[in-house]
This record gives structure tokens, C-alpha cells and sequence, in this order.
């Protein structure tokens, strides 16, 4: 893409834009140390950490710096959800709800920003295990509740 009125490429893909409120910035993440750096920055915020990812799986722990009060919304279908990982994140204080034929991956740190990923919350996906890519986004470009309201959760079980 080249200099429009949608915004001007910058290199690997990054992109800035005048946004009424000033210049906002994406960026893509291309390899899994960038993901999974980008994730723990986006969560490492003191504010609102919500996670949906689609599953979990082992290692989960591992990309939440602060687990407690961070909320998880997961699809509990087997085998992709890991049960001991679920367990693991509930016991460290994660605020866990379950959502059937949920494909979303969304780490939300308010004030921090956002990452729009296919991995999922994982050793897997954001470990190296698998090749994933993510944006990401300003902490205003995703409305986290607008996201949720349109998913039926219900707590897991404690």
C-alpha cells in the first residue's frame, strides 16, 4: 500500500494514521517472540486484562504477567481447551468464562493497546510451537464489551 488517505505504509508493514485524535499506529507481528512480547506488554497493565482466546492449552500461565484479575472468555471444547491449563489459570486468580464455537484471538490491555492473533493462549500458539502472525492495534481501536456482548458466557467452574 502506498501513501493514501487511508494511511501510509511504513516498513514491515507498519502503518500510521491521523486519526482525529492524533496519529494512531499498527503493527504487524510477524514471528512468535514478537506475538508473545506484544501480548505480555498489552497485558502487563495494572487496568482491564481480557483475554478471548478460542483454547487453551499448556503454558497458558506463562503469557499472563499479571493473572490475577484478568479476565479469560475460552471455548471449553475437547481437546483443544486444555482442562489442567483452565485449572492452573483459576487457581492463579484468571476470571474464566466459557463461550461455544468461539474462533476469536483478542488480548485487550486497557491503556495499553490490543492484539488481534490466530494464536491461541498457548505454549503452541504463542510459544513457537505453531507459525501465527497478529497485529498490533491502539488500546481505542477494539471495544472489548462491544466484542463480548455478542457471545453467550457462562462462568467455569471454580
Amino acid at each position: 500500500m502506498a501513501d493514501s488517505s487511508a494511511g501510509t505504509e511504513r516498513k514491515g508493514g507498519d502503518m500510521t494514521r491521523e486519526t482525529p485524535q492524533g496519529v494512531s499506529h499498527v503493527r504487524v507481528l510477524y514471528a512468535f517472540r514478537e506475538l508473545a512480547a506484544a501480548v505480555k506488554q498489552v497485558l502487563s497493565t495494572k487496568q482491564r486484562r481480557l483475554v478471548i482466546s478460542a483454547f487453551v492449552g499448556e503454558g497458558a500461565l506463562n503469557f499472563l504477567p499479571r493473572p490475577r484479575n484478568t479476565t479469560l472468555v475460552c471455548w471449553p471444547q475437547p481437546p483443544g481447551t486444555n482442562p489442567a491449563a483452565v485449572s492452573s489459570l483459576v487457581k492463579a486468580g484468571v476470571k474464566v468464562f466459557f463461550a461455544d464455537n468461539l474462533h476469536i484471538k483478542l488480548y485487550y490491555g486497557k491503556g495499553r493497546g490490543v492484539v488481534l492473533s490466530s494464536a491461541n493462549l498457548s505454549r503452541n500458539g504463542l510459544g513457537g510451537g505453531l507459525r501465527e502472525i497478529g497485529v498490533l492495534l491502539p488500546p481505542d481501536a477494539v471495544d472489548p464489551d462491544r466484542v463480548l456482548s455478542s457471545r453467550r458466557l457462562r462462568a467455569a467452574l471454580s
